[in-house]
């Protein structure tokens, strides 16, 4: 007779994440649901839950997705999740419990970038379906679809005053557009092969472009023309970033290192080295003192801006890297991996714990719904 081998918390969550995206506590929610499961395995259930809501661990790690993170972001406010992944869809996540606020269905290859606006009320994607999308996100309707790529669209970016939305494309080219109208405004060539990151200046008056041809270009918004060549990389450059006061420029690169750039004189300031594989994604604290970069060894590290010496390595994930985030305020970071995972970190690298404090009612009610599942097993 062959033994029934109990899942393991992570299993369990592959499982249950199989329909979508759903926590312990989704779980048991939905009773319908819940009572799929034989006994044994309802205990593992409520356990699990019982110690995420009690003990306030909740860990955005700790939701699995039906395929790999591949972009995420925060919103203004830092209340709100947007995470894109290659189940074609974007989703919008509740960050303190983690809830699924909306899913934004739409589009028909995996979704690679999403941003929010500045003021939070849209969100924008980029697929390899070769569009991008805007969408309401109190709603989670979809408003406009930019048309107009001929091949993947790999990046996008909001204007910091919210009027103009960027895209970066296989095809060697970057687009502005208008979002009230969802309309091009203008087209950025000047790469020889696919732009795979972009970005706005703070002040909205230049471009920033990564590109698997190895550079990085400056651009002039109003014009649309080049202004600046960023040169050094030995491999593709995937990601880019503004510092917030906008006077030095991030890229990262396939060629394992970070490099830090004079925004205005296009000079090479730092070279971040010790990442063992593809540097994924890079970002800027809000305060500007500190990097963060994501690639794919599984690590993200954080970097001291002044001096190029590295703080922290973040370690957890079991896959490469695909997108790192600060949260408004500084204190927390955000990862998407190929795990199918993204995590929430503290800016010392330990897992974040962000559920509101435990009350007595809530632990009460815990009890009293679940305890005889939760009671300890005879021997």
């Amino acid at each position: 007779m062959k033994k029934l081998l109990l899942p393991t918390a992570t299993q369990l969550f592959i499982l249950v994440s199989s329909i979508g995206i759903i926590s312990p506590l989704e779980c048991m929610s939905n009773e319908n649901l819940f009572e799929m499961f034989p006994p044994e395995i309802k205990r593992h259930i409520a356990d699990f839950a019982l110690e995420s809501s009690l003990n306030y661990n909740f860990d955005v790690s700790r939701i699995l997705f039906t395929g790999p993170v591949i972009s995420v972001a925060f919103s203004p406010d830092g209340t709100i999740l947007l995470i894109g992944g290659y189940d074609n869809t974007a989703r919008l996540l509740d960050v303190k419990t983690g809830q699924q606020l909306h899913i934004l269905k739409g589009h028909k290859d995996q979704v690679h970038s999403v941003a929010f606006s500045p003021d939070g009320t849209t969100a924008l994607t980029g697929s390899f379906d070769k569009t991008a999308r805007l969408w309401d996100v109190k709603t989670g309707q979809p408003l406009h679809i930019l048309k107009g790529h001929t091949e993947v669209v790999y990046s996008v970016a909001f204007s910091p005053d919210g009027t103009t939305a960027l895209t970066g494309s296989g095809h060697r080219t970057a687009r502005l557009w208008d979002i009230k109208t969802g309309q091009p405004l203008k087209e950025l060539e000047g790469h020889t092969i696919a732009i795979y990151a972009v970005a706005f200046s703070p002040d909205g008056t230049t471009v920033l472009t990564g590109s698997l041809d190895k550079t990085a270009f400056l651009w002039d918004v109003k014009k649309g023309q080049p202004l600046k060549e960023l040169k050094g990389h030995t491999g593709a450059v995937y990601s880019v970033a503004f510092s917030p006061d906008g006077k030095t420029v991030l890229t990262g690169s396939e060629d394992n290192t970070a490099r830090l750039w004079d925004a205005v004189t296009g000079k090479q300031l730092l070279t971040l080295k010790g990442h063992a594989g593809s540097i994924r994604s890079v970002a800027f604290s809000p305060d500007g003192t500190t990097i963060l970069t994501g690639d794919g060894d599984n690590t993200a590290r954080l970097w001291d801006v002044k001096t190029g010496k590295e703080l922290h390595i973040l370690e957890g994930h079991t896959s490469g890297i695909t997108s790192v985030a600060f949260s408004p305020d500084g204190t927390t970071i955000l990862t998407g991996s190929y795990d199918d995972t993204a995590r929430l970190w503290s800016r010392s690298g330990e897992a974040s714990a962000v559920l509101p404090e435990r009350t007595k009612a809530a632990e009460e009610l815990y009890l009293k719904k679940f305890g005889q599942l939760l009671a300890p097993k005879k021997a």
